[in-house]
């Protein structure tokens, strides 16, 4: 009895530090079991921790030690295998353990032997994993195909869009469901998709699909399916959803410029899938659509502030409305050109001389008019000296000039009477230089009361031009008491 408890005890302790740790001089490794117990086809897999007991970060490296019956490596792959540990600290790598159907039999419990070597010290560790193989015909013995279908097809679906969804395909057990299918039929999507789907895999499979922009609005329902070996996995699974209807105009503007003119010719193009039915507008200002034409004729419209060149059509699916807005600025410089030539004209044809004649004073004696002073005034308003000049300015026969008064500061050459019994003076000026100005002013007095106002005949000036005798008037001066 004794010696049966003493085996217990070694048994025990035996078990108990087999569950440690391995330790090394400087470092120990610890091996967890992540998928062990796979078919030929498939790989297994472990997680290695190593302890790092020293004080300075090691790199360790994993030697593969059953080559070429089994590999081992990482994902991503490595080659060779390194995995550094801070100082007295510890890390972890995945690896993979795949087997070659060559050497390994298809069921069975296969070790796999592999070392851990301190690259400082060039120290080993020995490991051994246990990879349990199954057959293939083992594992699908049993179960009955369970997939579960999930997507996110959307419900209304604009046709000018890129349709994008996502179908999600979850294997709920241990068969490998191979050469399966996966069938969506629709009004506007029918497509069938080959997949392979492994053992308590989740497939997520990315659908993108450019649609006709001119797909009319209707309502559909797309059928989803999963076959395999010629028997649906589910129940068809059935998604509703609808073409929405959109309407957009688009505009396409080509310019074609020449001398003072412009056309513009603007493409209205409806890119929907419905009717169009609405006014199509092109923007002007105030003072460009004096100048400006449309082809086919528009409305014109105003709106926030601005003006608009408006046409009401109706527009089928990508169907097209050309029109056009020609501006013309070639009439208003013929109206400025002949404005200038006329201002020009009147410019050029103007007398160089300018005559006023003013009464400036006036007395009134007993109701009636007595006195009044006369200004005339003469300018050369020209670039050009003007020579023999003569101003001659008619008195009426009711009004006499005073002799004792001054006549200005310009002196008469003669005085006369005609035969109306009215008294005409002349002066004369020998030349006027550029801008220069001469002023006539003399007196008349009336020996009877004039009443109610009087009129004075214009004074008149003589000079030559260009070997021609020219005669211009200046304005009448008006009186009234």
């Amino acid at each position: 009895m004794f010696y049966k408890k003493k085996s217990l005890y070694i048994l025990l302790a035996v078990f108990l530090f087999s569950l440690l740790p391995v330790y090394s001089f400087n470092f120990a490794s610890d091996i967890t079991s992540v998928k062990n117990k796979i078919t030929i086809s498939q790989i297994a897999e472990f997680k290695v921790t190593i302890y790092n007991y020293e004080d300075t970060t090691e790199t360790f490296r994993i030697k593969n030690k059953n080559y070429p019956s089994w590999d081992i490596r990482t994902d991503p792959i490595s080659n060779p295998i390194f995995i550094i540990v801070p100082p007295e600290s510890n890390n972890s790598i995945n690896i993979l353990v795949d087997p070659n159907s060559k050497y390994v039999a298809e069921s069975g419990s296969h070790f796999v032997n592999f070392e851990i070597i301190s690259e400082s010290t060039n120290e080993r560790l020995a490991q051994q994993v246990r990879v349990g193989m199954i057959s293939s015909d083992e594992i699908q013995v049993g179960y009955v195909p369970t997939v579960i279908l999930k997507t996110d097809f959307p419900e209304e679906i604009n046709p000018f869009e890129e349709l994008s969804f996502q179908i999600t395909l979850s294997n709920q057990n241990n068969l490998d469901i191979a050469d399966a299918k996966l069938i969506l039929s629709s009004e506007l999507i029918n497509e069938e998709i080959d997949l392979n789907i492994m053992p308590k895999e989740e497939k997520i499979i990315d659908i993108k699909k450019q649609l006709d922009p001119k797909t009319k609005p209707i309502g559909d329902m797309l059928t989803l399916k999963l076959v395999y070996n010629n028997k649906d996995i589910f129940s068809p699974i059935v998604k509703k959803f609808k073409i929405v209807s959109y309407s957009e105009v688009v505009d396409d503007v080509t310019v074609d410029k020449s001398f003072l003119r412009r056309t513009d010719t603007i493409v209205f193009t409806n890119k929907g899938n419905v009717l169009f039915e609405g006014d199509l507008a092109v923007a002007t200002t105030g003072i460009k659509r004096l100048f400006s034409s449309t082809d086919p004729g528009a409305v014109l419209v105003k709106k926030d502030g601005r003006s608009y060149y408006s046409w009401n059509v109706k527009l089928t699916p990508y169907e097209s409305y050309s029109v056009k807005v020609k501006v013309n600025y070639l009439g208003i410089v013929v109206v400025l050109g002949v404005i200038i030539f006329i201002v020009l004209l009147f410019y050029l044809g103007r007398s160089p001389l300018v005559l006023r004649k003013d009464i400036t004073e006036t007395e009134v004696s007993e109701g009636g008019l007595s006195k009044l002073r006369i200004l005339i005034n003469i300018r050369n308003r020209s670039l050009k000296k003007i020579k023999d000049v003569s101003i001659i300015d008619k008195v009426p026969k009711l009004l006499d000039i005073e002799k004792h008064t001054s006549l200005g500061s310009l002196k008469p050459i003669k005085i006369k009477r005609n035969k109306k019994h009215e008294t005409l003076v002349l002066w004369t000026v020998e030349e006027l230089m550029p801008g220069e100005e001469r002023v006539i002013t003399y007196q008349l007095k009336s020996s009877l009361k004039i009443l109610g106002g009087l009129s004075l005949q214009p004074a008149v000036s003589k000079f030559r031009q260009n070997d021609k005798e020219v005669k211009i008037r200046s304005n009448r001066s008006f009186v009234k008491v």
